[in-house]
């Protein structure tokens, strides 16, 4: 490391001390520690060890990695960024197990659905499901072989405090006003196992837990969306937007898609949706999206809920007779979306740590690499791919760090916003002007190629929002003569026919994984606390 001023071990939180006091700590210097060795933490760790960086790599978990909650479609767009970042290789390992997920059956309502196939981007015309317990490991298995004198694991250790700098720096300190210098881990420990094979020197605690203080000038948070860097440096979420919907789901054995479609969504009772796909080996995963406020229920029994409500779906009737859970059911608690301010004066965010939406549109693996990739930018463009200095990271990159966390915002404010309206539609029947919008997407091919574009990353959201208008005029003339019978209960919509009937969304998507986005000063979001 350049330039190593030291960090203050004095200004602990009471946790901290309370651990500090059972034994003396050594510490270890790197170029970055990066908490979280998931998708964004792990693609991040790679990147930077090919750039020539030092990396520690902290993960609470052990390996083999475990599974995760997840909805673990990956769109073109995500392959896409996941090519740009070199990170191909580890999917093509997992590759054989998985199946190409190209046609879509979108059953949005009885009468009304939408066929159709991956709209190629960027040289993809197909989907994966990536199940998490085979892909998380293969993916850091992968950044360890490609870089093993760059990056040291730290498996089984969670960060409880960080290590704070007395110099205060001028924008984006943390929550004691002063920079980041680094982190404080502990590692369980009952038999000294799964120690990092390379790394910081340690003093065990009675053969039962190991410390270790890990100085760098970038602490890097990628550990979700409950962050305990976000949370101990002080970064606010901001621009927040309630869910609609939330859903579970399962892996399963049996379930029956032949002739329906690669991934198919269907309605169900109780406003619910139900979305199911091939995954590869026989392996299938069935999940329904339900309004939040039948999440108690789900939460009570989830197995039992789930069944009920495919076993209730009309277009499924005849395809879950044999069907068997073969993992754990998973679901996600409702929890507004967010952004967080991108970095600060020794630190930065990446991943759901520094943005999450509903997941109904499926980009979690897509943004989680985009934060990735736009932290890599700003480090470039400062430093031309040299590691930061603590100078540096006290004076100069809390400043490109705000400007990269505008530019990263403007980008994925397209997207959010039509994630919530994407979700609030599965919480109601569809209007009578969404029912004229979704019979021109689901009856005319160009329509629906560009429908299905916007979760590819083909057709940019607002490119369909100002076409829709158009698209609603045509349509006009079924939804005024093809209405659901009065007293006969209506599916859900699952498209975000909203947009055009409020404020079309002005700004565009990049066209490319690395294009420059321009947007309207009408479309800025909402600024982080610390830059207002």
């Amino acid at each position: 490391m350049a330039d190593s001023a030291e960090p203050d071990r004095q200004a602990m939180t009471a946790p901290a001390q309370e651990v500090a006091q059972r034994a003396t700590t050594f510490n270890a210097s790197y170029d970055a520690v990066v908490v979280g060795a998931r998708i964004a933490g792990t693609a991040l760790a790679y990147q930077l060890a090919s750039r020539g960086w030092r990396v520690a790599l902290v993960e609470r978990a052990r390996r083999p990695l475990p599974n995760t909650l997840s909805v673990p479609i990956n769109y073109p767009r995500a392959l896409a960024r996941f090519a740009a970042l070199g990170l191909l290789p580890a999917i093509q390992a997992v590759a054989p197990q998985l199946r190409q997920v190209r046609q879509f059956h979108l059953g949005l309502t009885d009468d009304l659905i939408i066929r159709g196939q991956t709209e190629p981007y960027a040289g993809f015309d197909y989907c994966y499901i990536l199940r998490r317990d085979l892909f998380d490991d293969a993916l850091l298995a992968f950044a360890l072989r490609s870089f093993p004198d760059h990056i040291t694991l730290y498996e089984g250790c969670a960060v409880y405090d960080l290590l704070w700098n007395d110099t205060p720096g001028r924008h984006g300190t943390g929550a004691h006003g002063r920079q980041v210098a680094g982190v404080r881990a502990r590692r369980a420990s009952a038999d000294g196992e799964g120690a990092p094979a390379a790394g910081a020197d340690a003093q065990t605690i009675g053969a039962t837990e190991t410390l270790y203080d890990l100085v760098t000038p970038l602490v890097v948070g990628a550990d979700g969306r409950f962050s305990v860097v976000a949370r101990l440096i002080g970064a606010e979420p901001y621009g927040q937007r309630e869910s609609s919907t939330t859903l579970h789901y399962v892996f399963c054995q049996g379930l029956e898609l032949d002739g329906l479609g690669d991934a198919v969504f269907v309605p169900s009772v109780n406003r619910r949706l139900v979305v199911a796909s091939d995954v590869g080996e026989g392996t299938q995963v069935i999940s329904t999206f339900y309004p939040v406020e039948q999440y108690a229920a789900f939460r009570h029994a989830p197995l039992a809920e789930l069944q009920a409500t495919w076993e209730q779906a009309p277009a499924l009737a005849d395809r879950i007779r044999n069907v068997a859970p073969t993992g754990k059911v998973m679901g996600l608690a409702p929890q507004p979306g967010y952004f967080r301010a991108g970095g600060g004066a020794g630190w930065a965010l990446v991943g759901d740590a520094a943005h999450f939406k509903d997941p109904a549109s499926g980009q979690g693996f897509h943004d989680a690499l985009f934060t990735v990739q736009r932290l890599l930018a700003a480090l470039d463009a400062l430093t031309g791919g040299k590691p930061l200095t603590m100078a540096e990271s006290r004076a100069r990159w809390p400043q490109a760090a705000t400007q990269m966390t505008r530019t990263r915002d403007r980008a994925l404010l397209p997207m959010y916003r039509f994630t919530y309206q994407f979700g609030e539609g599965l919480t109601r029947p569809p209007t009578v002007l969404e029912r004229a919008l979704l019979h021109v997407v689901a009856s005319d091919p160009g329509v629906t190629r560009r429908f299905m574009g916007i979760s590819s990353g083909a057709t940019p959201v607002g490119a369909f929002n100002r076409a829709a208008p158009w698209y609603l005029l045509r349509g006009l003339p079924y939804a005024l003569t093809h209405r659901p019978a009065p007293g006969v209960p209506s599916a859900p919509t699952a498209a975000p026919v909203a947009a055009p009937v409020a404020t079309p969304v002005a700004a565009r998507e990049p066209a490319t994984v690395n294009a420059t986005v321009k947007r309207d000063a009408s479309d800025q979001p909402p600024l982080p606390p610390t830059q207002r």
